[in-house]
């Protein structure tokens, strides 16, 4: 038994070579015996393998602790002690024992001490197992009886607890959210706050341009000045750059520099100057960014649902917020078709479905043929001046010039009294880069009849005046100092706002500017159009208030126009004006002021028709010469031109050597040549009869070529040239200011109307600093470089020569060092004035120096034609071919007629039917009489009134008197209803049509026979004719001087078809009361004063309201010399160099026409001779008549 248990532990298996616990898969238990190295003994059976490592399985342990208990016998020991401390027995035996017995009995010992214990432990584990066993037990039963109830516990337990996992997941969910949210969200503001930094400085850098308003540059001439040299440069290159990967329609500085970048309207920008360029950019940026910030985005998706929902745009107040915030360029075109059609919506109804189509198909017919000879002509020159920096109207090929062509022509057909007026291509160019061209031909029959009154677009634009009366009206109530200091500087404000209304603001404003305001335009209508004119003058009040020259005034309204790159200021500002009237009351307004203006609008463009008519007149063959211009760039050339009012020639003159020679010009005009102007040496302007103003190129050999042209509100009848600017003086009575006049081909012409007076402008001077207009019988003083009206100087109006005053006005003038000289029409009284004064009345009828008549009794009808003041002479033609020359002296008290100056106010004349009004002293009769009636009033017998003032030579006593005129006895002022500019000669009326002369020329072809109208007027004396536009220069009345048109429109065959009635129904007043309206326009006073010049010895009348003066002269007149040169008037004395003058009368061509004065030496008496033709006469081959020429805008 012994034997097989030591062998049996002999045969156990090391410690080092058990199998580790860990590799056993089942659960283990640690357990308190230290594993330790045990000897073998007899009766010792050793544990399994694993509890050598402190841990057995407890299936395992369990089995082994029974069997070892059932089998192992114990023995008592005296002592157990720890196997650490020796037992005392032993020592006792160490003698009687041998050494392998001791060493195995201590061993043995030891062992047993070991077991006891163990056993020992092995009954508290026992006993504790019992304990955990019944525990167990417990528990177990426990477990049985409440089971369930844990069970459900435990399992809404575990719920909550899953839901509090879920909810707490969730939550971290959340913060994580919103964590990436705010942290979004602050980007976002971060990133929106950078884009309007961004945002803010381009807006910054675009408002530094500005206009050098303070130089003397052109209004068109713009700076830039940019502090921090190449930052601002580098840094919107940058910003350019960054924008560019987004939108690469979008430019760089070096397409804008060299001419090759287009915006999306199709505009081709180029800017020589780089601050220029870099003003572009910024602006560009800041519309990049507009458009894609939050608002304008939330804009578009506004407008696209309205759209969408909507096939009318109804006046609302969300419409015209949607309209006044703007329409995006996307949704532009879309918009303005529902806007436009809306308003003509039921014209499209009555004229049906195809009716453009079928006007822009019309071939032949009368309506075509009024076309031709009238409009045609004025619409093919301006259809390149439209948009000429466009590439859609940039060459005739163009289709948008093709397209505006169709809208014009057709326009012309559809309404053919109004026909085309200047501004229409303007308004239909627009509107074709957003519409097709049908649209944009509703588009101009809603401007016409439906946006605007019928009279905005008359021969006077009555209407269009008749807005700016009111805008004046508006402008005291918003603006009173603005208008305090333009009246104290006699400015009328519609000198410069006539054309943003008549445009809608065209070529006035920034492209970008000009959308916005037809944006509102089109839904809210005319209204907004005074909002945006007040914005853009009052937005520069201060620099205009700061101005007092005319001319800086105009440069700030043009400045207040072209720096009005802030649309979102401008429209904000418009629509923030209170107290504006309502659009019932603006109606009645305007209303009430064509009333106003029809009579004094018609009563003017009688005055300018009769003058340019009887100008025409006076020539009646086109040999007849008119004048001679003196070329100021070359030393003795000059410029001989003749002709009547279908034909202009020139001839060039040239002095050498006191010898003068002209030679004929290869150049022929289609109308009369009024004047001819050298701004440079080989640049000259030339105004037509017809209107027109011509740039021509003149080289070196005298050879003509067109630059461009220009229509003229009114015929210019004079050209005057100082330094840059050119003057051009109409028969409207404006006066026509260029700026830019030496440039060969302007983009755009820099001009502006100033106008002066109700009468036409006939003459002007530069005296000094000052620019000297004489207008009917008075002289307006402006300063040359300011424009500053200086003074207005009413002169002597002494028609004695004749005995009859026909039409008041100064017909010729000079200028000297004792002020300047003047005749008034058909007068022999040589005035002198300087500034204000009268310092000479001299009547050349009367030789002072002998005291006998200077004329004969024969040629009483005689009168001073020309005058010129050169070298202490004063030279005077006259209308029968004499040269009269004075010597002008200092010295005053010396006159042997002494005059006074009595100043009649103006008053309205006596009505031939009989009524109670008075009339003024000289006046003519030209004021349309009252009827009661609205029956038409035909040209037929008419008796003048007239006033005439006579001077006994021999009592030089002086008689007023106003008789009536019998046009069957009088043959002065007789005429024929069919009489035209060339009645004179019929063969002239039927000749055909010369080789290269068109009916596309300045002046148009004629067919229109007279007694066609009569029969006409016969057919249609019971019908109502519509109101038609007139032209001057063919009238069915009679062509003579006179003023007389009180009852009479003329008809003129050129400008409207032959079934035009002569007779015309009279002007009807709407009931309005207008007693509170005023109208103050220098061009509308027809009250002058009238100033008559009576000798003292005459003078036994007094009146304490006539205004006397009497006239004390400086200086003494002397015949020199008196000439009879021709048998024709001298038309023109004009000096040529220092030494030399030169006279024209007669036809040219003729022996003598053209004298060359010089003064004789020996004698000091001034000889002529003829002057010469190089060459033999021929006809000029090259006619210069109006085409397409240069292409720019005028402004």
């Amino acid at each position: 038994m012994t034997d097989w248990k030591v062998k049996r532990a002999s045969s156990l298996p090391d410690q080092d070579s058990t199998p580790a616990a860990t590799d056993l898969n089942k659960s283990f238990r640690k357990h308190s015996i230290p594993a330790r190295n045990l000897v073998t003994h007899r009766n010792f059976i050793m544990p399994p393998p694993g509890i050598a490592e402190g841990y057995l399985p407890d299936e395992e342990i369990d089995d082994w602790v029974t069997h070892w208990l059932t089998n192992e016998k114990f023995h008592n020991f005296a002592s157990c002690t720890d196997m650490t401390t020796p037992i005392s027995t032993n020592h006792s035996r160490v003698d009687t024992c041998s050494e392998s017995e001791r060493a195995e009995s201590e061993e043995l010992e030891l062992l047993r001490e070991v077991t006891n214990n163990q056993k020992k432990k092995i009954e508290e584990m026992k006993h504790e197992m019992n304990a955990l066993t019944m525990h167990i037990e417990q528990m177990r039963k426990r477990g049985d009886s409440s089971g369930d109830t844990d069970r459900d516990t435990l399992s809404a337990q575990n719920k909550f607890l899953n839901s509090e996992i879920l909810r707490m997941s969730a939550k971290c969910e959340i913060l994580s959210m919103q964590s990436d949210e705010s942290k979004k969200l602050k980007n976002k503001k971060l990133a929106e706050e950078l884009q309007l930094l961004r945002c803010d400085y381009v807006y910054a850098i675009q408002s530094t341009i500005r206009i050098p308003l303070h130089d003397n540059s052109a209004m068109d001439v713009m700076s830039v000045k940019l502090l921090g040299g190449e930052t601002h440069k580098s840094r919107l290159i940058q910003l350019m750059a960054e924008a560019r990967q987004l939108d690469p329609s979008l430019p760089t500085l070096q397409s804008l520099l060299q001419g090759v970048y287009v915006d999306s309207f199709g505009f081709r920008i180029n800017l020589k100057e780089e601050p220029n360029a870099l003003h572009y950019m910024a602006t560009k940026l800041n519309q990049f960014y507009f458009i894609r910030s939050k608002s304008a985005s939330e804009h578009k998706k506004h407008w696209k649902a309205f759209i969408e929902e909507n096939d009318f745009i109804d006046h609302t107040p969300e419409t015209k917020l949607m309209c006044r915030r703007g329409i995006p360029n996307s949704l532009r075109a879309t918009v303005w078709r529902i806007l436009i059609n809306q308003q003509v919506e039921d014209l499209k109804t009555v004229y049906g479905k195809y009716y453009y189509r079928n006007l822009c198909n019309i071939q032949g017919g009368e309506d075509e043929k009024q076309y031709s000879d009238v409009h045609q002509k004025q619409i093919n020159l301006d259809l390149l001046r439209t948009m000429p920096n466009n590439v859609h109207f940039m060459s005739a090929n163009s289709k948008g010039v093709t397209q505006l062509l169709q809208v014009l022509h057709a326009f012309c057909l559809h309404n053919s009294q109004i026909g085309y007026c200047q501004g229409m291509n303007f308004l239909a160019a627009t509107a074709l880069l957003f519409v097709g061209p049908e649209d944009a031909f509703w588009f101009l029959i809603a401007i016409t009849e439906k946006y605007f009154d019928k009279t905005y677009f008359d021969s006077n634009l009555t209407g269009a005046q008749a807005d700016q009366e009111v805008l004046k009206s508006l402008l005291e109530i918003q603006h009173p100092k603005i208008m305090n200091h333009l009246k104290n500087l006699d400015i009328d404000v519609a000198s410069f706002t006539l054309n943003w209304f008549i445009a809608l603001f065209f070529d006035s404003v920034p492209f970008n500017t000009l959308l916005r305001i037809w944006d509102c335009f089109l839904l809210e209508g005319p209204k907004v159009l005074f909002r945006f004119a007040i914005v853009l003058i009052g937005k520069h009040e201060e620099e205009i208030i700061s101005r007092t020259d005319t001319i800086g005034i105009m440069r700030v309204s043009k400045a207040a126009t072209k720096l009005a790159f802030d649309e979102e200021a401008i429209v904000n500002m418009a629509f923030q004006i209170s107290n504006l009237p309502t659009r019932e009351e603006l109606k009645n307004m305007q209303v009430q002021y064509v009333n106003l203006l029809a009579e004094k609008l018609e009563k003017k463009t009688r005055r300018a028709n009769e003058f340019v008519r009887s100008i025409a007149n006076n020539l009646s063959t086109e040999k007849l010469i008119s004048n001679i211009f003196i070329d100021p760039f070359t030393p003795n050339t000059g410029f001989i031109v003749s002709g009547h009012h279908l034909m202009g020639k020139m001839a060039a003159i040239k002095v050498m050597k006191d010898k003068a020679t002209m030679k004929d010009i290869d150049v022929e005009f289609d109308c009369r040549v009024m004047s001819i102007c050298m701004v440079q040496k080989d640049m000259a302007y030339v105004s037509l009869i017809s209107g027109y103003l011509i740039a021509a190129h003149v080289s070196a050999d005298n050879d003509w070529s067109v630059l461009w042209e220009l229509k003229l509100p009114d015929v210019a009848t004079f050209l005057i040239h100082r330094e840059n600017t050119l003057f051009a003086g109409l028969a409207n009575g404006i006066l026509t200011v260029f700026e830019n006049a030496g440039e060969r081909w302007p983009t755009s012409v820099q001009m502006w109307n100033m106008p002066l007076s109700s009468s036409p402008l006939t003459n002007a001077v530069i005296h000094g600093d000052t620019l000297v207009v004489a207008t009917a019988c008075k002289l307006i003083t402006l300063d040359a470089q300011s424009l500053t009206n200086l003074s207005t100087t009413h002169v002597a109006s002494s028609n004695i020569g004749s005995g009859v005053i026909h039409f008041d006005k100064i017909t010729c003038m000079t200028e000297s060092t004792f002020g300047i000289f003047l005749t008034t029409d058909h007068s022999t009284l040589v005035q002198l004035w300087q500034d204000t004064t009268c310092n000479l009345l001299y009547d050349i009828l009367f030789d002072h120096k002998t005291r006998k008549p200077s004329l004969s009794e024969t040629e009483n009808s005689s009168y001073v034609e020309s005058m010129l003041f050169n070298d202490g002479t004063l030279w005077l033609g006259t209308s029968d071919g004499y040269i009269f020359i004075y010597n002008v002296e200092n010295e005053s008290g010396k006159e042997e007629i002494r005059y006074k100056l009595k100043k009649f106010e103006g008053e309205k004349k006596t009505s031939r039917r009989g009524s109670s009004k008075s009339h003024r002293l000289g006046s003519l009769p030209e004021d349309s009489d009252e009827s009661d009636d609205n029956s038409p009033i035909f040209c037929t017998e008419k008796r003048a009134n007239r006033v005439s003032i006579s001077i006994d030579r021999e009592t030089q006593q002086y008689s007023v008197s106003s008789f009536q005129q019998n046009p069957e006895t009088d043959t002065e002022y007789a005429g024929s209803s069919s009489s035209r500019l060339n009645s004179t000669s019929d063969k002239t009326l039927r000749f055909p049509m010369k080789k290269g002369f068109s009916a596309d020329s300045a002046v148009s072809v004629f067919s229109s026979e007279p007694n066609e109208l009569i029969e006409k007027c016969d057919e249609n004396i019971k019908k109502h004719s519509p109101r038609f536009r007139h032209n001057r220069f063919f009238s069915s009345t009679n062509s003579s001087t006179s003023m007389e048109y009180d009852d009479t429109f003329e008809l003129y065959s050129d400008e409207e078809r032959s079934r035009r009635r002569i007779a015309i129904t009279p002007h009807r007043k709407v009931s309005s009361s207008s007693k509170h309206l005023n109208i103050h326009r220098n061009d509308l006073t027809f009250d002058d004063p009238y100033v008559v010049p009576i000798p003292e010895s005459a003078d036994k009348e007094t009146s304490n309201d006539v205004e006397e003066s009497p006239v004390v002269s400086t200086v003494k007149l002397s015949l020199f010399m008196k000439l009879k040169i021709s048998e024709t008037p001298v038309k023109k004395i004009i000096c040529s160099g220092e030494h030399h003058i030169l006279t024209c009368s007669g036809e040219y061509g003729a022996d003598e026409a053209v004298l060359l004065w010089q003064k004789d030496i020996s004698t000091h008496l001034w000889i002529n001779d003829p002057v010469l033709h190089d060459s033999p006469i021929q006809s000029p081959t090259k006619t210069m008549a109006s085409g397409s020429f240069g292409s720019f805008q005028s402004k």
